[in-house]
């Protein structure tokens, strides 16, 4: 039985009439009724009493035509819930990113894509740099967002939204009276660094510092700016922080500038070059 048979068996049980029927089908009426008796003799049941001037459904006829109802209905719903997926309209998206990146406009560009697709449900995974990009390419994650993309790795990769880095320093110190530094004045400090194993981020900040004549003295390695923000408050260092964590941080810390050569915490998705076009049109909208 195929889908065609029970598109022209609910046209002849709609309209009771073989001409009718086949003029709705765009066929003629010979074909039209070889295949309803093609589908009769499949089911080895007649479905139609057919008589000189008329055509009846049998009572066998009438209990196919609600089946044949809702496999026509479901036959639909599977088209157009198929052709959703494929424009991107619907579906789960598994989504992965640091606190932090949702903390600088991530999570709010996440609810406003949702409101505009309440058929798509958003997963988010929490995750380092290093973990998202092994998720990506194991087909775990959609897309990923990070500081500082690898240029290394064979992804489709986009600037989502530009942000600065500042730097932080617990209450008290040397530099806390001050609104902007320079690289170059933090030689002789103890730093709080992201791990450098884990995150491109990091090793591009080390390797401004190592540009302005030395290697920071990192002292404590973590995963999250907010990790930084917290043991910097606690006076263990000072640390690289993006502009947003750091000047809208609770913690007792102060924020500075960096003039000169000024590293920059912008944000990149990546998505593999065979992404969903759900993914596409998801790091599409938090491209600005």
């Amino acid at each position: 039985m195929e889908l065609r048979h029970i598109r022209y068996f609910l046209a002849l049980a709609e309209t009771l009439n073989f001409t009718v029927a086949a003029k709705r089908l765009n066929m003629s009426q010979p074909p039209l009724s070889q295949q309803i008796a093609d589908l009769e003799r499949e089911l080895s049941v007649r479905l139609f009493d057919r008589h000189s001037r008329s055509v009846a459904l049998t009572a066998a006829g009438q209990v196919f035509r609600r089946h044949a109802e809702a496999m026509l209905a479901q036959a639909q719903q599977a088209a157009d819930e198929v052709k959703a997926i494929d424009r991107g309209t619907t579906g789960i998206l598994n989504v992965a990113a640091t606190s932090s990146v949702l903390f600088s406009g991530l999570s709010t560009a996440i609810a406003a894509f949702k409101a505009e697709n309440q058929n798509v449900e958003v997963i988010i995974h929490e995750l380092s740099p290093k973990e998202q990009i092994e998720r990506l390419e194991l087909h775990r994650v959609d897309a990923c967002f990070l500081r500082f993309a690898p240029e290394e790795k064979n992804f489709l990769v986009t600037r989502a939204w530009r942000e600065k880095v500042g730097l932080i320093v617990p209450p008290g110190h040397r530099l806390a009276s001050r609104k902007s530094v320079r690289i170059a004045s933090l030689r002789d400090e103890d730093f709080v660094f992201y791990r450098l194993p884990d995150s491109a981020f990091a090793t591009h900040l080390q390797s401004l510092c190592v540009q302005e004549g030395f290697a920071p003295r990192i002292i404590q390695q973590v995963v999250e700016s907010f990790s930084v923000v917290s043991l910097v408050s606690a006076g263990l260092g000072i640390g690289f922080v993006p502009e947003t964590v750091g000047r809208n941080s609770a913690a007792k810390v102060k924020y500075l500038d960096i003039i000169g050569s000024s590293p920059t915490a912008d944000v990149h998705s990546l998505m593999r070059n065979d992404a969903t076009a759900l993914a596409r049109r998801f790091v599409a909208f938090t491209t600005h």
